[in-house]
């Protein structure tokens, strides 16, 4: 076999990368899973709630229980790697990069918020089924109760109106979600999910000030896409700071090759591009 075209399964990531670091190749997928935090209802309508989830969860445990988490990479942020409007930042943790939980400082917010011991209901579709336990443990961890709510993928992900947390009426208060861009604009993040009048906004997150922001630099992304990655990387800055959202991993693919490949080549939206390579 001269390419591994499923790629290269999580428990042996770091061997073949270090190992056989010049047969594999890493690309970056444009994609991140989130776990949603309803800032319209108790207790994720407090601001230090949020962040004290942000604090407490463990990224590299959720990519091991996740079944997208083969090929991934912990992230605090909105907008993933490599992609347009793209800068690195994380407030949750000592510099920009992302290492451990600080389930410490988590737990201090909570019990200055005063819902320790709430019940949290986090609402589990059949994609993310792997990562129900992991999001009960966090939130255990936190002091709270909880129940997960599993329900099938086309009630989770239906258009309003739905029985689904995408519905307001739901006050569903928290889920996981991924999402693999369309297209390489921030927009394609942010108006997504976080604008005031988002399709899928599934933190039900408005704040007029960021709204309008995503406005200004979605009208910038033709004219002038500089300047519009410019307010991309501040609208990411300041959406992680209000902490609608728990970024968790961004996603990747790694390729490993025979020594007897040449010419690889990688598509972001197809992958390895098998036709391009030559075997000795």
């Amino acid at each position: 076999m001269d390419i591994a075209l499923e790629g290269v399964p999580p428990e042996l990531q770091h061997e073949v990368e270090t190992q056989y670091a010049s047969l594999v190749h890493v690309n970056p997928i444009r994609a991140v899973t989130y776990l949603f935090l309803n800032t319209r209802v108790p207790p994720f309508d407090d601001l230090r709630v949020r962040r004290a989830v942000n604090y407490a969860v463990d990224r590299r445990a959720g990519i091991r229980v996740s079944a997208r988490g083969v090929g991934a990479d912990p992230t605090c942020q909105i907008l993933p790697p490599d992609f347009p409007g793209y800068k690195p930042f994380c407030p949750f943790a000592r510099g920009n990069t992302w290492q451990q939980p600080d389930l410490a400082r988590g737990r201090r917010l909570v019990a200055a918020s005063g819902t320790r011991g709430d019940l949290v209901t986090i609402w589990i579709p059949h994609n993310h089924k792997q990562e129900g336990p992991f999001t009960a443990a966090l939130f255990r961890s936190l002091g709270y109760r909880v129940k997960l709510k599993y329900v099938s993928d086309d009630v989770y992900y239906a258009n309003q109106p739905t029985p689904g947390p995408l519905d307001p009426a739901r006050h569903a208060q928290a889920g996981p979600f991924s999402w693999f861009a369309d297209y390489p604009a921030g927009s394609n993040y942010m108006a997504t999910f976080f604008a005031c009048d988002a399709p899928s906004n599934w933190s039900h997150f408005c704040d007029r000030l960021i709204d309008q922001q995503i406005r200004r630099a979605a009208s910038l992304e033709t004219t002038d896409p500089y300047l519009a990655n410019q307010i991309w990387a501040r609208v990411d800055r300041e959406i992680v700071n209000q902490a609608p959202v728990v970024p968790l991993f961004t996603l990747k693919n790694v390729d490993i090759v025979s020594s007897r490949v040449g010419n690889y080549q990688y598509n972001p939206q197809w992958g390895v591009l098998v036709d391009q390579l030559w075997v000795k």
